[in-house]
């Protein structure tokens, strides 16, 4: 009489995905890079990087990736201000968002004069990348790549600043998620824009005197990639761990919290 053996079938365990597993097998998504981005809470929150001579600048680019909510008032929120209190003809630099509507606005004092760019509405409690710049004759304002707001000014001497630059303040603060703030000593191009957009992770590298990204928060300090070691203090801003993915669908990148 023949023996039949049982045949036992080994059953694979399923894996349980977690959201950011979910995410990273998003075919629509792309990681980009993971880490700790800057949540502000919109009253007080705001990083605080010592003056240096690196950051006196005649020529600049800032650029930040960012999410931001509206606000009620037109005061300004900076990605980067550096400057005499809030006196705006002695700032040296300041790029920030501003209410209402939400918008950018770029500016430059020499100590007795503002010039100013406001750029036109963009949206609110969405991720994107903004870039202001002085080349020494134009302010030029740059959202997600695309040149959207661009003013003769001409060739002036922006202040010469030696107070503390500042990310959001300490009232009336930037309120959603900062990722990424860069600042050069001289303005990017077309080009070198896209290049940032598109490499978030691995920016153009020439004229950079801060960088400030989602690898470098640690112990209450924003760490400067560039070489010049401007460390930011932060105060009262809370770590965000999460995502940096490129959609594709949408054709733009966005920071997705995740465990």
């Amino acid at each position: 009489m023949p023996v039949f053996k049982e045949r036992t079938r080994l059953l694979t365990p399923t894996r349980k995905l977690t959201p950011s597993r979910k995410l990273q097998h998003n075919r629509k998504l792309k990681l980009v890079t993971k880490g700790y981005a800057l949540s502000f809470d919109g009253v007080d929150d705001y990083v605080e990087v010592p003056d240096s001579p690196s950051l006196r600048l005649s020529r600049f680019t800032i650029t930040a990736w960012f999410k931001s909510s509206t606000y009620d008032s037109g005061t300004i929120r900076p990605f980067a201000k550096k400057g005499y209190s809030w006196a705006w003809n002695k700032f040296n630099y300041a790029f920030c968002v501003q209410g209402v509507p939400l918008k950018y606005i770029l500016i430059v004092g020499n100590g007795t004069d503002i010039f100013t760019l406001d750029s036109p509405r963009i949206t609110s409690d969405e991720w994107h990348f903004g870039a202001g710049i002085y080349d020494g004759h134009y302010l030029i304002i740059y959202h997600d790549r695309e040149e959207i707001a661009r003013t003769t000014i001409g060739a002036i001497t922006p202040y010469v600043s030696t107070d503390k630059l500042l990310i959001s303040r300490s009232a009336e603060a930037f309120n959603g998620i900062i990722a990424l703030v860069c600042i050069y000593n001289r303005a990017l191009n077309a080009t070198e824009i896209q290049w940032n957009y598109e490499h978030p992770d691995n920016p153009v590298r020439g004229g950079l005197v801060l960088w400030l990204d989602l690898t470098s928060i640690e112990d209450g300090v924003w760490r400067d990639r560039s070489g010049y070691g401007n460390d930011g203090v932060i105060y009262g801003a809370t770590p965000v761990f999460g995502y940096l993915y490129y959609n594709k669908t949408l054709d733009r990148l966005e920071f997705v919290r995740g465990g």
